[in-house]
């Protein structure tokens, strides 16, 4: 019998199923509980002794994706039920995907790498599938409080740090069997431990390999305008009512008479007072920020640049989300374009694919709920723009901030820095929050920038290149809708990073041959029927 056979005759108990589909639902963000994303690494061993040595473990596994996938978008119902239900149905296929590809290889010793491969492949897949590409819950992310574990991203990425994960925990799994029943034996248990335990300990304790050139500190503050829980689902006029919000606490942050203003004001996504269009230099009317009677853009300090989320719109009418930089005149420093609109609230899945006749429906029930038309096209990439000082940042439009090819891009393109512009108001305070954070955390670590995200209604943060959060505003209370700033100086330079290809190669690679195992494990089947 393999040392890590299906067939092997002790089987996990019965509670391993429930203890599972709970211990994801605690691990992952949001946790329920403080210092809840350490049990991700038991969840990921219990996970594997499902798939190993569990009844029906696809199944049962499948059930557990649902609840963990269910339990961490539940703010999705203030938006749409049937996105929500999809959302569970589907990702726990993922969760089912990955144990198929475990089983498979435990059949042939390889249980625990198997088990890696598919946990980390499927999540990637998860994550980059088009048309329904969905990031959140990432199991690497439930440790996003505890930066020193994810050390491993900064050589082999997100995908990579999944991968990391899931090893370390089957090698417990491996090593307790070991001990209890002798199966493997003990040196092969404890050298893949000690494998294991260095490809996901290990890296967080050693320098950063990510070199800087000279820094400059950089001052910004982001503003937080907050807004009523539910707000964004109602029919007030949207960008007008943050911007009564935005421009009094901006004023007070970087007026002209203010002492010491920031280099940047980073206002969140849906502030930006009007569309620009392609080719337009001038983003304002008359110097006016919004029109007669609003507060002009002179009345910031000239060292202010400001940073807004808007909408581009192209001559035929195309829409595309944008954060645009101005100066303290209103002139236009450039914008960037927003790489991934978001499945069904931004851009309708497979629409290209539907009857005609189905679209105009679809569209306008879609926009009935998000009240905004749901045809966001993919943005393109563009340069980094600079503060008034000269220093090259990047700018993430809120859903961007979820996926790491963006951000290997501002690398490259030589970013010191980079700036989110982010609303999560639809979710009225819920998971969404907790979740950017993590990918936040993720980002800034894989590139060895600071992150500063500014956010429509809670917990703004500075995240330093090594993954710690200095700065945060933290989570509102429920009466709590006071506009408020998050104030940061940190240090930026452009980096050198020599592992940035591994980081995107690692991705690709381990969904590759998830897919691959999997599809051996079917013929295998089938021949073994035949």
């Amino acid at each position: 019998m393999s040392p890590e056979s299906t067939e092997a005759v002790e089987r996990t108990p019965r509670i391993a199923f429930p203890a599972l589909a709970v211990l994801l639902a605690v691990a992952l963000p949001p946790s329920p509980v403080p210092g809840g994303g350490l049990l991700i690494v038991p969840a990921c061993a219990l996970w594997f002794a499902i798939a190993t040595n569990g009844r029906r473990p696809c199944l049962q596994t499948y059930l557990c994706g649902v609840v963990a996938m269910s339990w961490m978008s539940w703010s999705l119902r203030h938006l749409t039920w049937p996105g929500y239900i999809a959302i569970g149905v589907l990702g726990g296929l993922y969760f089912a995907l990955a144990t198929a590809v475990c089983r498979f290889a435990a059949k042939r010793g390889l249980g625990a790498l198997g088990f890696a491969i598919g946990v980390a492949g499927t999540q990637w897949l998860r994550a980059h599938l088009p048309e329904i590409w969905y990031p959140h819950g990432q199991t690497i992310h439930a440790l996003y409080e505890t930066p020193v574990l994810l050390g491993s991203l900064r050589y082999i990425g997100e995908a990579g740090g999944n991968f990391a994960l899931a090893l370390f925990a089957a090698s417990l799994v491996v090593t307790w069997r070991s001990w209890r029943r002798a199966e493997p034996g003990r040196s092969r248990a404890l050298a893949l431990l000690g494998l294991a335990t260095a490809l996901f300990v290990l890296p967080g304790l050693l320098p950063s390999p990510i070199g800087r050139a000279a820094t400059q500190p950089v001052d910004v503050a982001a503003i937080e305008p907050g807004l009523p829980a539910g707000f964004m689902a109602s029919n007030a006029p949207t960008t007008q009512v943050l911007l009564d919000r935005l421009i009094p606490l901006s004023l007070e942050v970087a007026g002209r008479d203010v002492a010491d203003p920031p280099d940047l004001l980073v206002w969140p996504e849906s502030s930006f007072p009007r569309p620009i269009f392609s080719g337009t230099r001038n983003v304002f009317v008359d110097g006016g920020l919004v029109g007669p009677g609003q507060r002009p853009v002179q009345a910031f300090a000239d060292s202010v640049r400001l940073l807004a989320g808007g909408e581009l719109r192209t001559d035929e009418g195309r829409r595309r989300g944008v954060t645009v930089l101005v100066g303290p005149g209103g002139e236009y420093h450039g914008h960037q374009q927003k790489i991934h609109p978001v499945p069904g609230g931004e851009r309708i899945p497979f629409v290209a694919l539907l009857p005609e006749e189905w679209v105009d429906s679809i569209v306008r029930m879609f926009t009935g709920l998000v009240r905004t038309a749901p045809n966001l096209e993919a943005g393109e990439p563009r340069e980094v723009l600079r503060t008034a000082s000269g220093v090259p940042f990047s700018a993430f439009l809120c859903f961007d901030n979820a996926f790491d090819d963006v951000s290997r891009r501002a690398v490259r393109d030589g970013a010191a820095f980079c700036a989110v512009a982010s609303n999560e108001a639809w979710y009225r305070q819920g998971g969404e929050l907790q979740q950017m954070i993590a990918m936040t955390v993720c980002r800034a670590i894989e590139t060895g920038l600071p992150w500063i995200r500014s956010t429509v209604d809670g917990l703004g943060v500075l995240v330093e290149p090594n993954g710690e959060i200095r700065a945060e505003l933290g989570q509102r209370g429920a009466q709590d809708h006071d506009p408020r700033v998050l104030r940061a100086t940190f240090d930026a330079g452009a980096v050198h990073h020599p592992t940035l290809s591994l980081q995107a190669f690692s991705g690709p690679l381990l969904a590759v041959v998830t897919v691959l195992v999997w599809l051996l494990g079917i013929l295998a089947r089938r021949k073994a029927r035949s």
